[in-house]
C-alpha cells in the first residue's frame, strides 16, 4: 500500500534531521483522482470490470482516470464503496483532476 511516507520518506527525514516536526499518517492514501481509479481498476480486475461495476462505458473509465471525463456524480458512491472514500472526497478530487481541461485560459493560449 502506498503512502505519503513511501514517496517523500528522505524529505520527512530530512525536515526531522533539522528539528522540524512532520506528522504524517502513514495509513493515509496519496489524495489523487487517479489513484484513486487506480486502486478501482486493481480491486476490480481491469477498466472494464470496473466500467460494468460503475454501469458506465470502459473507455468513459479510461477517460476519467486521466481527467478527460468526469464519472456521473449517481456512479461516485458505488466507486467510493470500492476505494473507502465518501462520495464527496471522490467529486472534489474529480474536479480538482478535471480543472486544467476545463481552464478558458489554457484553451485561449494555445494558438501562442
Amino acid at each position: 500500500m502506498e503512502t505519503l511516507g513511501t514517496h517523500f520518506a528522505g524529505a520527512f527525514a530530512g525536515a526531522r534531521d533539522i528539528g522540524i516536526d512532520v506528522d504524517v499518517d502513514q495509513s493515509m492514501p496519496s489524495p489523487t483522482w487517479q489513484v484513486a481509479v487506480d486502486r478501482a481498476v486493481r480491486l476490480c480486475g481491469s477498466q472494464a470490470a470496473l466500467a460494468r461495476h460503475l454501469k458506465v462505458p470502459r473507455q468513459h473509465v479510461s477517460e476519467a482516470r486521466t481527467g478527460g471525463r468526469t464519472i456521473p456524480t449517481d456512479r461516485l458512491p458505488a466507486l467510493g464503496e470500492l476505494v473507502h472514500m465518501t462520495p464527496a472526497e471522490l467529486w472534489t478530487l474529480q474536479e480538482i483532476a478535471n480543472m486544467p481541461r476545463r481552464n478558458p485560459f489554457a484553451r485561449a493560449c494555445d494558438g501562442l
